[in-house]
């Protein structure tokens, strides 16, 4: 994880911005907060604002009251709903089509800050857990002015309603093992969900063949890159010309 100190001018006040994120979020987030007036990047940790954005770090309150004005977060869900480390992976599992990327204000439990704003985005069939964080990171990038809106009491921030409250858990990899009776649905929803770590995959004569991306067309599941535990990923043709054994080809390849 890295982090980016940052003066960003408002439109009444200059504030001090430490941001906290990932690759997906940094590639869009900080091309957006050099944008506003008086930028200036710092090394020191002595910062007004901290902005947070899939991170992977539980912030502990001594650390949240760092920062003089708080700490603000964008959650790439319908909070309250889907809480926690994995809320990409899970709507993908569960089937959702529409959620949000929500922006908090931080307090010492995850993700149960009071709301300032969302914005609805969609979850197409053919999005992954990759294609969704890059969605989501764009969409905060364009949500940055919220937080100096909220400071300067032009938007108010509203509790959660605990009665929706869904949290997700971090995913094991049984979660992502596919199995030959599941439905296309299901094996579909697992390969886009299980797309880094863990993976989907098939266990096979306790040989494990991980799926990295498929297709369903015509009613079936077209697998177009397989990897054998151990090996190197391959296109599904390649594989098919190396596998001998029938039976396992005939059922990865009529996945109907």
């Amino acid at each position: 994880m890295e982090y980016y100190c940052v003066i960003l001018q408002s439109t009444m006040k200059i504030y001090k911005v430490r941001f906290f994120g990932s690759k997906y979020y940094k590639q869009y987030i900080l091309p957006e907060l050099i944008k506003f007036s008086n930028i200036k990047i710092v090394e020191n940790d002595n910062f007004d604002i901290g902005i947070v954005a899939d991170y992977g770090h539980i912030f502990k309150p001594n650390e949240l009251n760092c920062a003089k004005f708080g700490f603000f977060n964008f959650h790439p869900s319908d909070l309250p709903a889907y809480r926690g480390s994995t809320p990409l992976q899970t709507m993908i599992l569960d089937g959702i089509k529409q959620s949000c990327v929500t922006l908090i204000k931080m307090n010492e439990k995850i993700d149960a800050g009071e709301i300032i704003s969302k914005y609805i985005y969609n979850l197409l069939p053919s999005d992954t857990t990759k294609t969704l964080k890059e969605k989501t990171a764009l969409i905060a990038s364009k949500m940055l002015n919220d937080i100096f809106l909220f400071l300067n009491g032009k938007i108010m921030a509203k509790k959660q309603n605990i009665d929706k409250i869904l949290d997700t858990q971090k995913l094991e990899k049984k979660e992502c093992k596919i199995n030959f009776n599941d439905s296309i649905i299901i094996a579909d929803r697992k390969i886009r969900a299980c797309f880094s770590n863990p993976k989907a995959y098939i266990l096979y004569n306790k040989t494990r063949l991980i799926i990295h991306t498929a297709k369903i067309i015509d009613n079936c599941l077209k697998i177009e890159v397989i990897q054998k535990e151990g090996k190197r990923p391959l296109t599904f043709d390649e594989y098919k010309k190396g596998e001998k054994d029938k039976i396992l080809l005939d059922k990865l390849s009529k996945f109907c």
